[in-house]
């Protein structure tokens, strides 16, 4: 079943607890950013132009090699914006920032140069040793990978030692010899290091990390399982800007005229207010007016005495069968009472078998191999006599 098929299509998410359905965020962004699809285009061609032009000349492979990084890197960079994933985007950006900082470095020591293709071999055992999912191959095709493993791992030995010898263990997790600060601090680039650690909160997992899928409503926090807008945002300029920067070094360190590269890259970051505004308004369109309601315990008891626990989706207007918690005798006991009192004020029996349901503030888990079901087929609307109101017997569920 669609989980989703049950939300209410004609109001924004704002007004649905903030829950999208879909690629309806995307749909949304794609068309908010048609403006931009001159600059974009116009920044393909160039791009691919540049890219045949530097890849026929430079015969650096330190430098092609991180250039291959950062165009990728780059490319991906636009389709995350495009899509409005600002935490991958961040991300890619991060990555745009250490390629210009590497590239420098590389093109400006031959001996930085050799120990970071020397890495390679690092690369290579680590992958040569990596069997843990073999097991889930057939016969034949496992016995071709480990093979092709073996002979990984044969032909990247002794270059491996090499490196090792030459350089030392720490070699292994670092090729550069220099933090990055040091690096940039060689080629001025030290300015965008504090960017570059605050992309990295995304990355490492740290607190300031979740910008644009936290926020604080009425006194309760807000998580979203969805794109954070916010660091879209700011990826935007910054991964932008970067590999304009390596496209201007390229220029001055490898020969390879970047002039119509980098004026595309400034017209389509010359943009970025646009792109800041559609994001914006797109922002205020999914998040929640209030905090959504949260997921809650129901316990239900049907005619004959028959109870069963319920986890309940209320944005989603769905229900499932639920694990009872370690007290539900008493909590059951509590709703029995609750049945009981409420009979004697002339409750009836619901005509269509549905139970007499109350919510419990508990924390439970669904039940393996249960399915999501419309929850009017549990609990009954409100009203006088109503045998499944759905009401708490607690006060504060």
């Amino acid at each position: 079943m669609d989980l989703f098929r049950r939300v209410d299509l004609s109001t924004p998410p704002s007004k649905r607890s903030g829950v999208s359905v879909g690629n309806e965020m995307e749909i949304a962004l794609l068309h908010a950013l048609l403006p931009l699809a001159e600059e974009r285009s116009a920044l393909n061609v160039a791009l691919h132009t540049f890219s045949r032009s530097y890849w026929a000349t430079v015969e650096n492979r330190a430098c092609s090699t991180i250039y291959n990084h950062a165009v990728n890197d780059f490319t991906l960079l636009l389709a995350l914006l495009w899509g409005g994933d600002g935490r991958n985007a961040v991300r890619a950006a991060r990555s745009l920032y250490e390629h210009l900082v590497n590239y420098c470095f590389v093109s400006s020591d031959s001996g930085a140069a050799a120990r970071y293709m020397g890495h390679e071999a690092v690369t290579h055992q680590i992958i040569a040793k990596s069997r843990k999912w073999l097991n889930m191959l057939s016969g034949a095709e496992r016995r071709r990978e480990e093979y092709r493993l073996a002979k990984l791992n044969r032909d990247s030995t002794k270059p491996y030692q090499a490196m090792l010898d030459t350089h030392g263990s720490k070699f292994i997790g670092d090729w550069a010899r220099l933090d990055l600060y040091s690096r940039a601090r060689l080629f001025g680039l030290e300015g965008d290091y504090d960017t570059y650690r605050l992309f990295s909160q995304v990355t490492h997992g740290s607190t300031g990390g979740v910008l644009g899928t936290v926020r604080s409503a009425e006194g309760q926090v807000v998580h979203r399982m969805g794109p954070s807008l916010e660091l879209a945002i700011m990826a935007f300029p910054e991964g932008v800007s970067y590999f304009m920067e390596l496209a201007e070094r390229v220029d001055s360190l490898n020969g390879v005229p970047s002039v119509e590269l980098v004026a595309a890259l400034r017209a389509l970051r010359n943009k970025w207010p646009e792109y800041r505004k559609a994001c914006k308004d797109i922002d205020g369109y999914l998040w929640p007016e209030g905090p959504p309601a949260s997921a809650m315990a129901i316990i239900g008891i049907f005619p004959g005495g028959r109870v069963r626990w319920y986890l309940h989706e209320p944005a989603l207007k769905l229900i499932v069968a639920a694990i009872p918690p370690e007290d539900s005798e008493f909590y059951e006991s509590k709703v029995k009472e609750e049945l009981a009192a409420s009979i004697t004020r002339g409750l009836k029996w619901d005509e269509e078998g549905r139970p007499f349901t109350a919510a419990i503030p508990v924390p439970v888990a669904v039940r393996p191999g249960s399915t999501w079901l419309p929850d009017n087929g549990i609990l009954m609307p409100r009203g006088p006599g109503a045998a499944g109101t759905g009401k708490s017997v607690f006060g504060n569920a």
